[in-house]
């Protein structure tokens, strides 16, 4: 499968009740056509204060494989889409 990378904020930390849910919204870009997996995202979770390292961080249960084919490739710059 193709790289691609994350566009905007990839780094979030929120607080959660027990049993809550929070929606999060992500964009990426693609170079071109072909294959990319989209379940390459890593959720950590850690009770208290989060540390700047990250130490105290326990990630949660991997996700699994979120394939997407892009078919055709164009130009965002000029207001087209990708075509999935």
């Amino acid at each position: 499968m193709k790289s691609f990378v994350w566009a905007g904020p990839t780094v979030q930390q929120l607080t959660l009740g027990a049993r809550s849910t929070h929606i999060i919204q992500q964009r990426a870009c693609f170079v071109d056509a072909g294959v990319y997996n989209l379940g390459v995202l890593r959720v950590s979770a850690g009770g208290g204060c989060v540390s700047g390292s990250g130490a105290d961080m326990v990630e949660q249960r991997p996700l699994s494989a979120a394939p997407i084919v892009i078919h055709q490739a164009t130009n965002a710059r000029h207001g087209s889409d990708l075509l999935m």
